[in-house]
């Protein structure tokens, strides 16, 4: 018989993660909305500006089809988790802390 153990620590990790999600106001976001929103975090400079272009390019985006891309990113943007510096219309985004608990930019 196959050892559970693994199977077991992953479902503790996924459950710290939902919860850390839901600590930061992430959980009610679509699974597609969190994933650009974590590219957009992990491509952003320490202003927090990053492109549309280096979300694109985050490999957890690959299968995203391009208008999922740009509804969810329409949806952050509504949402307040990014925004447009300037009021700007061109590419650049900044990634807003989520609304709950801050995220740490400094550890990226």
């Amino acid at each position: 018989m196959k050892s559970f153990d693994n199977i077991t620590r992953i479902q503790v990790l996924r459950d710290l993660l939902e919860q850390m999600e839901q600590d930061l106001g992430l959980s009610d976001l679509t699974p597609s909305q969190r994933d650009l929103y974590f590219a957009a975090w992990m491509g952003s400079n320490a202003d927090g500006v990053v492109t549309s272009t280096a979300m694109k390019s985050h490999p957890g985006l690959s299968q995203m089809p391009v208008a999922t891309f740009h509804r969810c990113l329409k949806a952050l943007v509504d949402m307040k988790f990014l925004s447009r510096p300037n009021g700007s219309k061109a590419k650049n985004f900044i990634v807003n802390e989520s609304p709950g608990k801050s995220g740490n930019r400094q550890s990226k």
